[in-house]
């Protein structure tokens, strides 16, 4: 498998500190949704979305760990 394809199958928490925002994509594989249910969840108010621009949106990674309970393992 390359590079890129294993990226796009990473569904680790990521460090808000780290990465304070992550795509809409990204916060559907962790969650292990598609792209659709993603966008859908982004559009309808599940994801805490952040508007950059008319056509960029991404997601508050803090708010978004908070509101699915999700914790980042640290080692």
């Amino acid at each position: 498998m390359s590079r890129l394809k294993s990226h796009h199958l990473d569904r680790s928490v990521p460090d808000p500190n780290l990465e304070p925002t992550i795509t809409i994509t990204r916060a559907g594989r962790i969650l292990g949704m598609g792209r659709t249910a993603a966008y859908a969840a982004a559009r309808d108010g599940r994801f805490p979305t952040i508007a950059i621009s008319p056509n960029r949106v991404v997601i508050n990674t803090a708010e978004f760990l908070e509101r699915y309970g999700l914790r980042r393992v640290t080692s």
